[in-house]
């Protein structure tokens, strides 16, 4: 009982050491001093580029740069591309790539330059392209071939498409895809066989038929010249050697128009071409006479004979001799020599 009223109770000193033991066991609170808080780092999720000398963080896909970073890597200013335009990767550009248009002639237009200069040579096919996908901000437009087109590109971007094969009665052995052309079956052997054939008998057919054309033209030829003039064919049926008609020297101007009937336009341009006259003159005649191919050759005729002076009607008959017409210089010959008849 002393005890009890002389010293502290019991359970006063059992509190006080359990508060003690508590507290040696807790850990010391973090002076401010002795751990000082650290400032915040700015991230540039998207990197970084070098502007005189300072790192700026770049601006994001479908972005471009307006303003260069100051202070912090993180105040440089970015805009978002306008219409039309795109920047597909994080940049530090001052301006968007155009987006390309699948209905552009050539295909490639908002493309790579190099790619544009390779596809100039197809500036005047038709693309047949459509747009799978079209342009955002942050990606280009997308393109694919029309339905029934088919493109074959070392390259992911297609320049043109080309139409499908359209397989005949030999049947589709594979179908047309994006970037194959259709496969069709091959004929089978019993028709290639007649194809074959067929083009011979047309090949002998065309040979036969030129022979005989060359044939009708040889005989055509010599009955022509061969007219009973006492100087073609000998009494024994036998061919002699023709003689070159003769003919003096003599004025052709009043025998032309009768001349000019007998020998025709192109005979007259002919002799008129050999003798070296000007091609804008025998043009002239033409012009001069649309439509009247006499006077045509009248007044080409004229222009000859002045040309050619008074030696004209020798020179007429030689010439046409020369070109295989002695039937027609035989006719010239009659109209000169007066058996037709004087001129009027």
């Amino acid at each position: 009982m002393a005890a009890s009223c002389s010293g502290w109770p019991v359970w006063f000193v059992v509190l006080v050491l359990s508060t003690s033991v508590s507290l040696s066991l807790s850990p010391p609170e973090r002076s401010a001093r002795a751990w000082p808080a650290r400032p915040r780092r700015q991230a540039c999720v998207d990197g970084t580029y070098e502007h005189e000398g300072r790192s700026c963080c770049m601006c994001a896909a479908g972005e471009r740069l307006e303003e260069h970073c100051t202070a912090t890597p993180g105040d440089r200013k970015c805009k978002p591309c306008e219409a039309d335009t795109f920047n597909a990767h994080p940049n530090n550009q001052e301006t968007c790539q155009p987006c390309a248009s699948c209905s552009h002639p050539n295909g490639m237009y908002g493309y790579k330059k190099s790619k544009v200069r390779h596809d100039a040579k197809q500036s005047n096919k038709i693309a047949n392209l459509e747009v799978a996908e079209p342009c955002t901000r942050a990606r280009n437009t997308l393109c694919r071939c029309k339905e029934g087109h088919y493109c074959v590109s070392d390259s992911a971007v297609c320049l043109v498409c080309h139409r499908c094969t359209t397989c005949g009665s030999e049947g589709v052995k594979q179908a047309c895809t994006a970037t194959n052309n259709t496969v069709c079956n091959q004929e089978s052997q019993e028709h290639s066989e007649a194809g074959k054939i067929a083009g011979i008998i047309v090949g002998v057919l065309f040979v036969v038929a030129l022979s005989v054309a060359a044939v009708y033209c040889v005989r055509k030829k010599r009955q022509r010249d061969a007219k009973p003039n006492g100087r073609v064919v000998s009494n024994t049926g036998s061919d002699v050697e023709m003689q070159p008609l003769t003919v003096p020297d003599m004025d052709l101007e009043p025998y032309l128009p009768e001349i000019a009937v007998k020998l025709g336009w192109k005979v007259t341009r002919d002799i008129a071409m050999r003798s070296e006259i000007p091609g804008p003159v025998i043009e002239s005649c033409q012009l001069n006479w649309p439509n009247n191919s006499e006077e045509q050759t009248l007044e080409l005729l004229k222009k000859w004979v002045e040309k050619q002076g008074r030696g004209a009607s020798r020179k007429l008959i030689q010439m046409l001799e020369e070109s295989d017409k002695r039937a027609t210089a035989e006719k010239v010959l009659e109209v000169i020599s007066g058996r037709n008849g004087s001129p009027a």
